[in-house]
């Protein structure tokens, strides 16, 4: 399966409110690299939380942009897994965050 939508936003308080639905999926944060991929019933509310800093690892590497992919409840866990073994995002790793387990 491809790596996420190749559709990606500035990382900004405006681009987030304006870009990414109130709906169930996945997504990934990124620099020069990637950052944290993670997965909620509403990702506009997890990118902002993300945004303020609820994980400080996020900000701490810079983040340029971001990308999302509308998920089904029931399919989010796997999908989110599968990002996290291919992409090897920083902060997923340092922070030890196994979607198997859950953790987000």
């Amino acid at each position: 399966m491809p790596v996420l939508n190749p559709n990606s936003h500035p990382w900004s308080l405006v681009s987030i409110r304006a870009h990414t639905p109130n709906g169930s999926g996945v997504y990934g944060i990124f620099g020069d690299t990637w950052i944290y991929v993670g997965d909620g019933a509403d990702i506009q509310r997890c990118l902002l939380g993300h945004f303020m800093g609820d994980i400080g690892c996020i900000l701490e590497h810079r983040p340029r942009g971001f990308t999302f992919e509308l998920v089904p409840v029931a399919e989010r866990r796997q999908r989110c897994a599968e990002l996290i073994a291919e992409l090897h995002p920083l902060c997923n790793e340092r922070l030890g965050i196994n979607p198997q387990r859950g953790g987000y």
